[in-house]
């Protein structure tokens, strides 16, 4: 009679076998051979500990919640961050059903050995390109970089997608292969600017390994088209801008005091106002950035490049600014207070990036609402507002080097390249008068 090996099973398991008075209880990887079970502790990637209090998911400490949240994590088709969370547990179950498969002859000592001393990142092939960009992703969400974590996952779904493979070795990242993925990708119907950013965060990516020697600089695919590499598509680049009319068109629109649209209005208007400010730096504003008649921050998209010198903007505060922080500024107004009422205090990482990326939303739709009633018929969005504020700079004559520091920005030719193509009605107004005989 043949013999059958005992089934090795697994399951996250909620331990509340013991009671206690806050009614948390702690999760646990269960892993069932033989008729017997042993529980163990939950590991990230990095042999760290998780927390999930409450519904607020939390890298680096202990995975601990209610028999309701859970339920709530393990439901068929859990939302916001029930869903961050059952994704993680699914990639610790299936770091342990891939030992469990390596291991011919299993016992628990054989598991735990593994489990307890292994990261499935750190161990695979250097050489799959895919591994880089799971690496760059994961460290950049560990720094609370939650946007750029996305621009890499995104980049990595998108490659597996197309080479319907789990794994990509770099020696096959050539440029014949950058050719074929930018020509699906266009006909997939993506941008040349999403393609871009894809391929920016990939070849960070290939930086990395090369600088590590897993391949040679003679194998490098990007470059300029004249040097027979794939040059990255930077898209059309287009600058949206209105006139200092139309902004004064939003402005003056009436709108119910204490009403929705009139919230966003005037967020899209504050954004303008406060140095073409981004919806992230307007979110993490606080009454300690005011100093009598001005604000200063320090804007999050450069903060790490100027750590060692940080670049300080200033922004006057205008009696538009004054009434918008009045109207909508959070109350009592306390130096560590965040201005608007926007983030949580102590949010993870994760849910300040979901806020932001809600109240942008919001902001677009609304905007998009004043201005079909000011009867404006481009675009606006709250990035307009950004591109906006240089441009009526620019058309009243002021510096570009004032507008450079306005911005942020480290240096002039960024800003040059910013403000191009902002003048197009200009320059065709222009090239008339040559015409005007």
């Amino acid at each position: 009679m043949k013999t059958i090996a005992p089934k090795v099973s697994t399951g996250i398991y909620l331990d509340d076998r013991r009671t206690n008075k806050s009614g948390i209880y702690l999760l646990k990887l269960r892993v069932t051979f033989d008729r017997k079970s042993k529980f163990y502790p939950l590991n990230n990637e990095s042999g760290k500990k998780i927390i999930l209090a409450n519904t607020t998911f939390a890298e680096n400490e202990v995975f601990a919640f209610t028999p309701k949240v859970f339920k709530n994590i393990m439901a068929k088709s859990p939302q916001d961050d029930f869903l961050v969370a059952k994704q993680f547990l699914d990639r610790i179950r299936n770091k342990a059903n891939d030992i469990i498969k390596d291991i011919s002859d299993f016992t628990f000592e054989k598991f735990e050995k593994i489990y307890f001393n292994t990261d499935p990142v750190e161990n695979v092939n250097e050489k799959d390109l895919f591994v880089w960009l799971k690496r760059l992703a994961k460290d950049m969400r560990a720094e609370g970089r939650i946007s750029t974590a996305v621009t890499y996952e995104c980049a990595l779904g998108s490659l597996t997608t197309f080479t319907s493979q789990k794994s990509f070795l770099l020696s096959d990242f050539t440029t014949d292969f950058l050719k074929k993925y930018d020509a699906w990708m266009e006909k997939e119907k993506k941008s040349p600017t999403t393609t871009g950013i894809y391929l920016r965060a990939v070849r960070v990516a290939y930086n990395k390994a090369m600088k590590k020697g897993l391949v040679t600089p003679e194998k490098y695919p990007f470059g300029k088209r004249s040097d027979e590499k794939f040059p990255i598509p930077n898209g059309a680049n287009v600058k949206k801008a209105l006139t200092i009319k139309q902004v004064g068109d939003i402005a003056n629109c009436k709108l119910k005091k204490g009403s929705v649209i009139r919230r966003y209005r005037d967020y899209w208007l504050f954004c303008y106002l406060a140095n073409g400010m981004n919806v992230k730096d307007m979110a993490q504003l606080k009454y300690k950035n005011i100093d009598q008649d001005k604000l200063t921050f320090i804007r999050e998209k450069t903060r790490r490049e100027t750590a060692s010198n940080p670049k300080i903007i200033t922004v006057v505060i205008t009696p538009l600014v004054t009434r918008i922080i009045n109207e909508w500024g959070t109350k009592p107004s306390q130096p560590e207070t965040y201005i608007f009422p926007i983030l949580e205090v102590n949010a993870t990482p994760v849910r300040q990036y979901k806020l932001i990326q809600q109240e942008t939303k919001m902001i677009n739709t609304y905007i998009a609402l004043v201005a079909t009633k000011v009867k404006i018929k481009e675009k606006v969005t709250s990035y307009v507002s950004r591109h906006s504020f240089a441009t009526v700079l620019k058309r009243s004559g002021v510096s570009t080097e004032f507008i450079k520091e306005s911005l942020g920005h480290s240096n002039l030719a960024t800003t040059e390249k910013y403000l191009a193509g902002f003048e197009d009605k200009e320059q065709r107004k222009n090239a008339d008068i040559l015409t005007n005989f």
